[in-house]
């Protein structure tokens, strides 16, 4: 459920009920050299990346999945109580989900490596509609307000959104007639 990549394209990750009835998340490698790489093999690759300066297109990104053996490169990220559904990656190692035990659901933060969940939200803000842009987190709050927050859960902000909406009876009635008699 949920699929995302990574922002260098190597993994996928997503949320699945695989081993109990809770929403979990999983990250899979999709080449079996990446498989076996440490975090210091990744850091090491970052910046020689950085440092060749290859200007690219930001826009797209260029996957490649070896299919051979896929299976066993599945990681569990997560195995907490209740149901983690997945929002991104915030970073290269940082995904973001979203907790939900019982009625009230929280954004967390999971580094792959250290494994330690951090939670960015307090009070069930419920978010909906997540949208992750440079370590900044975009999402819709419980009571319908647009809120960031950054990805360590040190600042957040709250947007105001006014809008107007008119009806026309008429309009519409011309227009549900005009469909009925196509």
């Amino acid at each position: 459920i949920l699929p995302k990549f990574s922002p260098d394209g190597k993994r996928l990750a997503f949320s699945s009920k695989r081993l109990n009835d809770d929403l979990d998340i999983f990250m899979i490698y999709l080449n079996k050299a990446d498989a076996l790489k440490s975090k210091a093999d990744f850091e090491r690759e970052t910046d020689l990346a950085s440092l060749k300066k290859k200007k690219k297109n930001k826009d797209s990104l260029l996957v490649t999945v070896d299919f051979d053996r896929i299976h066993e490169r599945i990681k569990r990220i997560t195995a907490l109580e209740g149901d983690e559904r997945l929002q991104g990656f915030a970073d290269q190692n940082s995904i973001i989900f979203a907790r939900q035990v019982d009625d009230f659901s929280d954004l967390y933060s999971v580094d792959e490596w250290k494994r330690e969940e951090i939670r960015l939200t307090e009070k069930n803000v419920n978010p909906k509609h997540t949208h992750i842009k440079s370590k900044t987190i975009y999402y819709i709050n419980q009571s319908g307000n647009v809120e960031s927050i950054e990805s360590s859960g040190k600042s957040t902000k709250s947007f105001k959104l006014n809008g107007d909406y008119t009806n026309s009876q008429k309009s519409l009635r011309e227009l549900v007639f005009l469909e009925v008699w196509q």
